[in-house]
C-alpha cells in the first residue's frame, strides 16, 4: 500500500515524463515534420523509442497511485 507521499512522487513523476514527451512531440507536430523527415532513420526511430518509453513510464506510474475519490452523490 502506497502512503500518501508516494502517491505525490509517483504523480511528479508522471507528470514530468508527460510534459517531456509532450515536448518532444510538439517538436515535430508542431510544424517541424519537414526538419525531422530529413533526419536519419535510426535517429527518428530513437526519438520516437524515447517518446514512447516517456509515455509508458508514466502509463506504470498511473497505475501505482491510489487515488481518493469522493463518494457518489445520490440524486434523491
Amino acid at each position: 500500500m502506497s502512503t500518501q507521499a508516494d502517491n505525490y512522487k509517483n504523480y511528479d513523476k508522471m507528470q514530468q515524463r508527460l510534459m517531456q514527451a509532450s515536448a518532444l512531440l510538439n517538436v515535430v507536430y508542431g510544424g517541424g515534420i519537414e526538419s525531422f523527415d530529413e533526419c536519419s532513420l535510426k535517429l527518428k526511430d530513437n526519438y520516437l523509442w524515447a517518446c514512447a518509453s516517456l509515455v509508458e513510464e508514466a502509463m506504470d506510474l498511473s497505475s501505482t497511485l491510489e487515488l481518493e475519490l469522493a463518494p457518489r452523490q445520490s440524486n434523491n
